[in-house]
């Protein structure tokens, strides 16, 4: 494992980086045939979860009914369902 420079942008908080995922994500980017792509994403998500930089411990499953009346509600599986309360209105 590398260190990755700041550059690598915002969400790269832990500065993880190898070759091998960067080779990957290159393929991915031009790879038009969505079976291969997928398998490209999926062992790019094998080899960070493996090397133990990201580690999966939650499932939010749940479900949510909202009246069809309501506006500006966005549905966000990382939050409460009221996140965006503030921009809620009723038609």
């Amino acid at each position: 494992m590398v260190r990755a420079p700041p550059s690598c942008g915002p969400l790269n908080v832990w500065r993880w980086r190898t070759d091998e995922y960067d080779k990957l994500y290159r393929s991915a980017e031009t790879e038009v045939d969505p079976v291969k792509r997928a398998a490209l994403f999926i062992r790019m998500n094998d080899l960070v979860v493996q090397s133990g930089v990201v580690v999966p411990f939650a499932l939010r499953a749940r479900a949510a009914a909202l009246s069809s009346r309501l506006r500006g509600v966005e549905h966000n599986v990382y939050e409460v369902d009221f996140w965006n309360l503030a921009y809620w209105s009723r038609e």
